[in-house]
């Protein structure tokens, strides 16, 4: 598809640097991103992601963004905030740090009704929580 072909067109230039870790090269985020992507399959989906600082977290989101899924990006500052999010809403991906390693859990909730085909990206601002 159109966004690991645009990635892999940066061959072996650094694409996410994190501080004491060797860069992960562009080529290497398009595999990556394609293969998570195939676990979410073609269905459009609600995925929610905690927006944590990670390659995990970064890769997540860009999978959805691939597979043309809804994306929630949940601030990962706020624990409950997650979990406020799927009892709301019953996302079908939930990506998130279990037990110190990250998991993307298919399956997770059933949809809460046909998503919009334009819908993309869904962010809370300081006004969405009471």
């Amino acid at each position: 598809m159109g966004l690991t072909r645009r990635l892999e067109e940066h061959g072996d230039r650094p694409a996410l640097i994190f501080p004491g870790r060797t860069p992960i090269p562009y080529r290497d985020l398009a595999l990556r991103v394609a293969a998570v992507a195939a676990e979410f399959g073609p269905e459009k989906k609600l995925v929610a992601v905690a927006a944590e600082p990670t390659e995990h977290a970064v890769i997540s989101y860009l999978a959805a963004m691939h597979g043309r899924h809804a994306v929630a990006l949940i601030p990962p500052c706020d624990a409950s905030a997650l979990d406020d999010f799927v009892a709301d809403y019953s996302p079908e991906i939930i990506c998130r740090r279990v037990d110190a390693r990250w998991r993307c859990r298919t399956g997770a909730g059933e949809s809460n009704g046909a998503l919009h085909p334009d819908l993309a990206v869904l962010l809370g601002t300081s006004g969405s929580r009471p």
